[in-house]
């Protein structure tokens, strides 16, 4: 899962490089050059050129930034030293554009016109990367939040499919500041065993106890068996202290917490 949004997050920034050379061509070639037609050479401004100057481009910067590193080290943040390999890939882009329009001296593009698509090219790179870090950190701390918020809710095991223990899982749910999560019940009927009583599935009965908090993560069992007796509670004691369990009882008038 998470080399899965890894993989979507560098396509995401892929996405970003290229929508910047497309922004980039678009305000050089569609707003600067019908106001400045001495920057953009008239034969350079039909749609082929144009199409063909943006996956080039596109293609360059993506290969420039893979070697700059720069699809691995802005996933978590953006710093000056990635600024600095920004500005680098940019300008690798800019000498790679100035020596394919030196090959061609009769028609080669102004200078002007390399330096405004690079500078918009770095402007857009440098502002989605921001904005990348930005979200990443927002994210990061509505994440932290909701750790903290459920850092207190235990993961419970219902002992008893009863009218107690569907008693427990309702105030359970109605009352979050009570801070218990059943996630499994556990009875001694064996024809409750793999069905689902409220929701919640039966694992077995007092044997399948250890297997269950090892698979659920419990930490609390509560027992909501209120005629439980002493001999029972002893064992499902026994249990808990092996497994770093708490336990405590439910369902009876001594609502007495036991560790």
């Amino acid at each position: 899962m998470l080399q899965f949004k890894r993989i979507f997050a560098i396509i995401g920034l892929v996405a970003i490089d290229i929508v910047t050379v497309v922004a980039s061509l678009l305000l050089t070639f569609k707003v600067i050059a019908p106001s400045s037609p001495t920057i953009v050479p008239q034969q350079y401004l039909n749609d082929g050129y144009y199409i063909f100057l943006m996956i080039g481009m596109s293609m360059t910067l993506i290969g420039v930034n893979i070697i700059c590193g720069n699809y691995s080290t802005s996933l978590k943040h953006y710093s000056f030293g990635e600024i600095i390999r920004t500005v680098a890939a940019v300008g690798i882009i800019f000498l790679g554009m100035t020596v394919f329009s030196a090959a061609f001296e009769t028609d080669r593009f102004d200078f002007r016109l390399i330096s405004i698509v690079c500078i918009f090219s770095l402007i857009l790179q440098v502002f989605g990367r921001s904005v990348v870090r930005m979200i990443n950190e927002v994210s990061a701390k509505v994440t932290t939040t909701a750790k903290s918020k459920n850092a207190d809710v235990r993961k419970v095991i219902v002992y008893g499919a009863g009218e107690a223990g569907v008693s427990l899982c309702n105030k359970a749910r109605q009352h979050k500041e009570l801070d218990i999560n059943p996630v499994a019940f556990i009875d001694d009927d064996p024809t409750l065993t793999g069905k689902k009583v409220h929701g919640l599935k039966v694992y077995g009965d007092f044997t399948a106890l250890g297997d269950t908090i090892d698979k659920t993560g419990a930490q609390e069992v509560i027992v909501a068996i209120p005629t439980a007796p002493k001999q029972l509670l002893k064992k499902v004691m026994e249990v808990c202290r092996e497994k770093r369990c708490m336990i405590r009882r439910f369902g009876s008038i001594d609502d007495v917490e036991m560790r």
